[in-house]
């Protein structure tokens, strides 16, 4: 299993990547991490680029500096390599409906308010992958 995790905060990151080792430990698990959205976008554009395995799901913080998260799924879905990379949309807003109308239109994308649940994080991820 690949998956790229975007967040500005370190501790966000650490823990969605501790909740993916522990839910697929009999498998190799592989993360690739960015700090902001536009370190994001140059990294997944390189591993389109270069022929590399594309992440089985790619989680994105919604507010970030330079490009947020909601600009870089339209980055990802408008990509003709990236486009049905399945993308989670995680967001601490308080009242999201803009951002979950928005992603209601998008193919393979799905939002998950802060803080989620364990249970709830891990139904979502095995729905995605099967």
């Amino acid at each position: 299993m690949k998956f790229f995790i975007v967040d500005d905060d370190e501790m966000n990151r650490t823990l969605i990547a501790a909740r993916l080792a522990s839910m697929f430990s009999n498998e190799e698990v592989k993360i690739i991490q960015a700090v902001n959205g536009l370190e994001a976008r140059d990294k997944l554009a390189e591993l389109a680029d270069s022929s590399a395995t594309l992440p089985d799901i790619i989680f994105s913080d919604y507010q970030m500096s330079g490009l947020n998260g909601l600009e870089l799924m339209h980055f990802i879905k408008g990509h003709p390599l990236l486009k049905e990379a399945p993308f989670i949309l995680l967001t601490a807003i308080l009242n999201p409906q803009c951002l979950e109308a928005e992603i209601a239109i998008q193919h393979k994308a799905w939002f998950v308010s802060k803080p989620f649940r364990a249970a709830e994080f891990k139904r979502l991820i095995v729905e995605i992958l099967s």
